[in-house]
């Protein structure tokens, strides 16, 4: 399954792991939003499991913070190497290439 992916923005608040403007809305498989620091530098990306559970994923992007996801830089159609795996929850396991989440 392909979805592709919706964004919106906010600063990072590890407390919070609801997506901004949609937090009283069902949330959708593959939205997503950039966190950013206070800085304004992008730090994570944080989305709404594409798998259907509604979990809100963090994944660290910040290049050089240890254990991060790289990022291609691309704010429209994002890449994230390796796949992502989630080892809690759904356990889901799939890519986001080109803006889009593929289930492996």
């Amino acid at each position: 399954m392909t979805i592709p992916i919706i964004f919106g923005s906010s600063v990072y608040d590890h407390t919070n792991w609801t997506l901004n403007g949609i937090q009283d809305s069902p949330l959708e498989p593959g939205e997503a939003e950039w966190r950013v620091n206070s800085e304004g530098k992008v730090i994570i990306l944080a989305f709404v499991c594409p798998c259907g559970c509604r979990d809100v994923v963090p994944i660290p992007v910040q290049q050089g913070a240890g254990n991060s996801w790289n990022w291609d830089g691309d704010l429209v159609k994002p890449t994230l190497t390796p796949s992502i795996l989630r080892m809690s929850g759904c356990k889901w396991h799939g890519y986001l290439t080109n803006g889009e989440f593929v289930s492996c």
